[in-house]
């Protein structure tokens, strides 16, 4: 991710094991599958100051799909 305006807070991924593009992903089977990070730092990855961020996550044990929706979060926090 390069992000060129930093406003603190962190980055939270999640994804959904949706199958069915007929049908729209909803919020709800997100929040069932937030990511961890790869390096077992939790799941939220701090926003610091503006570049290039880059991450490794782990998928979530028996999360399989053929059509994965997935989503990028960014919780702005305060100066």
């Amino acid at each position: 991710m390069d992000l060129t305006a930093e406003h603190k807070g962190y980055f939270v991924f999640r994804i959904c094991p949706h199958n069915n593009p007929l049908v729209p992903a909803t919020q709800e089977c997100l929040d069932l599958h937030e990511l961890e990070r790869a390096d077992g730092q939790g799941t939220r990855l701090p926003v610091v100051d503006t570049g290039l961020y880059e991450a490794l996550y782990k998928l979530p044990e028996g999360v399989t799909c053929d059509q994965c929706v997935f989503q990028w979060h960014y919780n702005t926090g305060m100066h």
